[in-house]
């Protein structure tokens, strides 16, 4: 999983891959619909199913996936899109979520948001 993590460009700050861990038992990563993003800290991921979409808007829905995106210490579940996120950092986001386009997401220990 760590090769083919590689070869679709993705970079972790740890060089043993040590501090990126796959969720649960879901057999092997999709390591496809992982592209183009580093890993810094501990990164939880979930699965990542190919086909599965997420819902944007009423009208929009796109592949799951983590594209182009900065990630430090973060709980990411399954079939989430997070696609151009210059950092998302110390949060938790739920399964079929999904953030787009976004500067930087960081929560401390008083931060409290969500929407639904």
């Amino acid at each position: 999983e760590i090769e083919a993590l590689k070869s679709f460009g993705n970079f972790s700050s740890d060089p043993s891959w040590n501090n990126v861990r796959v969720i649960g038992n879901h057999g092997a990563l999709a390591s496809s619909l992982i592209r183009n993003c580093n890993f810094h800290g501990n990164v939880f991921l979930g699965k990542f199913t190919l086909g599965a979409e997420v819902h944007v808007d009423e009208d929009l829905t796109l592949p799951c996936g983590l594209y182009n995106s900065n990630f430090k210490d973060c709980v990411i579940l399954d079939n989430v899109r997070i696609s151009g996120c210059e950092l998302l950092h110390s949060t938790f986001v739920e399964e079929y979520s999904s953030i787009i386009n976004c500067g930087v997401i960081t929560c401390s220990d008083l931060t409290t948001y969500g929407n639904g």
